[in-house]
């Protein structure tokens, strides 16, 4: 069940839907990426379920549910992953 969108752009210019999914029968959670011009569908799995979808700086992020906190960046262009999790988000306070 789709939870939650966000519509951007590669540099391009074409469009590019991300949304949100989990399901509770069977363990799936992650993101969908739909390219708009290809029409190109990939599954982003994430090993923790996500909560809130956005972009920001060029990238879309998906913020996922932990206690510590976990967040994975995606490229839009070349759909490459980088997830920072508490220790790393919290590691420049002193």
């Amino acid at each position: 069940e789709p939870l939650d969108f966000v519509l951007t752009e590669k540099e391009s210019g074409d469009a590019v839907l991300y949304t949100m999914i989990t399901s509770p029968t069977d363990n799936v959670q992650g993101v969908v990426r739909v390219d708009l011009s290809s029409y190109r569908v990939d599954t982003i799995r994430l090993p923790r379920v996500p909560r809130q979808l956005g972009v920001g700086a060029g990238k879309v992020f998906v913020s996922q549910g932990t206690q510590e906190g976990r967040i994975t960046f995606l490229d839009v262009d070349t759909n490459a992953q980088r997830t920072v999790s508490g220790y790393e988000l919290n590691a420049g306070i002193d």
